[in-house]
């Protein structure tokens, strides 16, 4: 600490603390077709594989379910840095409702939230743990 002159600033992630509570009274808008054609490869197996008509019934299910997760538990979005911008995830548990599969990215547009793609749970670790250490209920590395 002595061979610097000055200490750089604590990093700056957001303004409004509610960027970081999802807020279950917005309307989610998915791009479920895109989230499926975009990422496909994200998906664990046997979903890769699968035909895009059944895995968008699984996901729309996944997603229904992941939103009544975090109406129950504020702490399931986790909020991660990308791009400039605070976005949550929201685990997708596609096969085992007690197991994440994938990791859902919400945006937040002020009236609405808009969800189009997805991570793996890696993916979602790395960004999630640049503004903290991550709640492990669902994220874990």
């Amino acid at each position: 600490m002595t061979r610097f002159s000055e200490l750089p600033e604590m990093a700056h992630y957001f303004d409004d603390p509610s960027d970081l509570v999802f807020d279950t009274r917005k309307e989610m808008r998915c791009t479920i077709e895109h989230i499926i054609t975009e990422n496909k490869e994200r998906f664990p197996e046997p979903y890769r594989g699968m035909d895009d008509y059944a895995l968008q019934t699984f996901l729309k299910g996944a997603i229904d379910n992941a939103r009544e997760r975090v109406r129950r538990n504020y702490k399931t979005a986790i909020p991660q840095y990308y791009s400039g911008r605070v976005r949550l995830l929201l685990p997708l548990c596609i096969g085992d409702p007690h197991t994440a599969d994938l990791a859902l990215v919400v945006e937040d547009y002020d009236t609405f939230y808009r969800a189009s793609t997805c991570l793996t749970l890696g993916m979602a670790y790395n960004n999630a743990r640049q503004l903290a250490k991550p709640d492990l209920d669902w994220l874990k590395p």
